[in-house]
């Protein structure tokens, strides 16, 4: 072979298409994946180093392999953009020399990219407090980064144990850039999602900037703006389903059929090892894959061999099997504390999960759920809102409708089934609008669908009385939906998380300028309860600012005097909702046990097991320190639940402590408790 078909060959392996953002994304979470199978390096940096490594290498190679023939769009067939749309760097031949150019759509950033990012900074530089986060994610993200999710003396620390696949990958992204800019993975996420949802826009919007809007419109809902600067893991897995559906509706144009088969499977595993409630779109996904392949086989393409199907299950069952092992390992159920009624694990009652307070009240109203959920927005969703602006009620009844008519293409109507099947199956499981976010986002696409169709039917040649009757319908309802659309961005921004400043939920979390407006346009509506929450504009902004990608380590903002008065604690007690977080930043690396409810949703402590599994643990912590940070108003609570622990534990002697919550302007006042036995 001659020099220069060397350089050739060389360059045309370097061609391997690899797209930066989606690329990077999937790699962190392949690489929280790889680190629960190595939990077992754990305990030491030796251990931590090793296992890192190791889980490096694996995701890595797994990335080279997904980016062998892939076409022009991220999920592995040719896409419906631009050559090179997706790329950061194209290829290209200049005198026979072949080169990189790097090329970007500033168009893309400005219209799409830069709001996303401005919306994120009105709230960045405040840490984001939330109950969730305060209540598990952060304890669970802080043990399952170092090994096992239960250290030696715990008892489910953060008193819910998910898997913590997803919290690891914010856990990775603030180790890199901070506390405050951690939760900047949910707008790369979004970024990601957007570039799928562009491929779909592309189907019928042709003009580059009017489909940038439509991206942005479609992203722009409530509930996916309110999750922007938090640490709830909802956003992660939507640009990995869109992805799955988006290579299924094209299954056909691929090349190599066993090759999406198996990316559609570890796409889907991955969204569901994140979180179980996606299944409600995984199996309307499967459904619209099986049927692909049939007709796949009816038209004799070249099919999937058994063992392709073989891998594509083994593929999609990874993500999830080593935790669903652990967990039926410590509990007797894979899915702990979920469908205990079915495995019947001894460390709970065997009940179903079941959300008294969110999602239907009854058959009939699952059923209506979809068409119907607007009507109550306060059992939508536990972000209460003053009302929900009704995008997934809207895209609901456009499937229903386009799946009828003959109006929408085959890869529309495949859309419209998604969105009808898991609507369904969302309401049934659910209803709690969080676990719906990909179906406000597709319904977007389909509301953008319908104000295209009707704008091509009015610069239809017609009589005039007719055409201005339709130009009339695409006025109100182009008019409708700025005006839903206007009231989501405007309820994201005057959104309120509270924070328990001295009292739970006290205060607005991370304030921002928009606060101000939050109260009244809150008691427009009668939501009174927010008179209880401080929701003026924080005047630390700048100041909270400086703290950018200096705030790693919890232990940074604590003084001498703190640290020597919290070293004391051997062992903490999780006793009350929203603690074991404060315990986790006051004290990272001690033991948890947890004898609090989750809520009222789950208690462990009802359960015969659990109780037998808390005293044996109490027994080895004995002649240890045991301590417990609460609320004041919330000391009689928790000496009652406390009360039902094993071995008669009770509340002992109590000192107030201010406690820095990775800053030294946003602080919590609690009292830290000795538990006496």
């Amino acid at each position: 072979m001659n020099t220069l078909s060397l350089r050739s060959a060389v360059f045309n392996v370097r061609l391997r298409r690899f797209y930066p953002l989606p690329d990077a994304i999937l790699f962190l979470f392949l690489l929280c994946i790889v680190r629960q199978y190595l939990w077992v390096l754990g305990g030491s940096a030796f251990k931590n180093g090793l296992a890192y490594a190791s889980s490096t290498l694996i995701a890595g190679v797994v990335i080279w392999l997904v980016s062998a023939k892939r076409g022009m769009g991220w999920e592995g067939t040719d896409s419906e953009l631009d050559p090179g749309w997706h790329l950061w760097l194209q290829p290209e031949t200049v005198k026979g020399e072949h080169r990189y150019r790097f090329c970007a759509d500033w168009r893309w950033f400005a219209i799409v990219v830069a709001p996303l990012f401005i919306f994120f900074f009105l709230r960045a530089p405040f840490p984001s407090l939330d109950i969730d986060n305060l209540n598990y994610h952060l304890i669970n993200t802080q043990r399952a980064l170092r090994g096992w999710p239960m250290i030696e003396g715990d008892f489910f620390p953060g008193t819910l144990l998910v898997n913590p696949a997803p919290d690891m990958a914010f856990g990775v992204v603030r180790a890199l850039v901070g506390y405050r800019l951690a939760p900047v993975l949910n707008i790369a996420v979004l970024v990601w999602l957007g570039s799928l949802l562009n491929e779909i826009f592309a189907l019928f919007i042709k003009r580059r900037a009017l489909r940038y809007v439509a991206v942005l419109f479609a992203i722009g809902t409530d509930h996916v703006l309110y999750l922007v600067n938090l640490y709830m893991v909802d956003l992660l897995s939507l640009p990995l389903l869109l992805s799955a559906l988006l290579l299924t509706i094209r299954f056909s144009r691929a090349a190599n059929k066993a090759n999406a088969l198996m990316r559609i499977a570890l796409w889907m595993g991955i969204a569901v090892a994140f979180k179980l409630t996606n299944l409600c779109f995984a199996l309307p996904i499967l459904l619209l894959l099986l049927l692909e392949l049939w007709r796949a086989y009816k038209a004799g393409e070249h099919f999937p061999r058994v063992k392709h199907f073989t891998a594509a299950i083994i593929i999609g069952a990874l993500p999830s099997l080593f935790f669903f092992g652990y967990m039926y390992y410590q509990t007797g159920n894979p899915v702990f504390p979920y469908l205990n009624n079915v495995f019947h694990s001894d460390m709970m009652l065997p009940l179903g999960y079941r959300d008294l307070v969110h999602g239907p009240e009854n058959l009939w109203q699952a059923i209506l759920w979809p068409v119907l959920s607007f009507i109550y927005p306060e059992r939508l969703s536990a972000m209460s809102a003053p009302l929900y602006t009704g995008r997934v009620n809207i895209g609901f009844v456009l499937a229903c409708a386009l799946l009828l008519g003959r109006t929408a293409s085959p890869a529309i109507k495949k859309v419209c089934v998604a969105i009808v099947l898991s609507s369904f199956m969302w309401s049934l499981l659910s209803g709690d609008i969080r676990y719906a976010l990909l179906n406000e986002a597709l319904a977007g696409v389909l509301c953008v669908f319908v104000l295209a169709h009707v704008l091509t039917l009015a610069r239809t040649p017609a009589l005039p009385r007719e055409r201005f009757k339709t130009y009339l319908a695409f006025g109100l309802y182009a008019s409708l939906l700025v005006l839903f659309s206007s009231l989501s961005i405007w309820f994201a921004l005057i959104h309120v998380e509270c924070f328990s400043s001295g009292k739970f939920c006290s205060r607005a979390m991370q304030p921002y300028f928009m606060t101000a407006y939050a109260e009244p346009t809150y008691h427009l509506y009668q939501q009174v309860f927010v008179s209880n929450i401080d929701t003026s504009p924080s005047p630390t902004y700048f100041k909270e600012a400086r703290f950018f990608l200096r705030d790693r380590n919890s232990q940074d903002f604590f003084g001498g005097d703190e640290r020597t008065r919290f070293s004391k604690v051997d062992v903490w007690l999780n006793c009350y909702d929203a603690t074991s977080g404060v315990m986790a930043i006051v004290a990272p690396d001690k033991p948890m046990i947890s004898v609090a409810k989750f809520l009222d949703l789950f208690d462990y402590m009802k359960a015969e097991g659990a109780r037998q599994r808390v005293r044996a643990i109490l027994e080895k912590q004995s002649g240890k320190r045991m301590y417990t940070l609460l609320l004041k108003d919330k000391l009689e609570e928790a000496r009652r639940d406390l009360a039902r622990a094993p071995l008669g534990l009770r509340l002992g002697p109590t000192e107030s402590v201010s406690i820095p919550m990775f800053s030294p302007f946003t602080r919590t006042d609690m009292v830290l408790v000795e538990i006496l036995q």
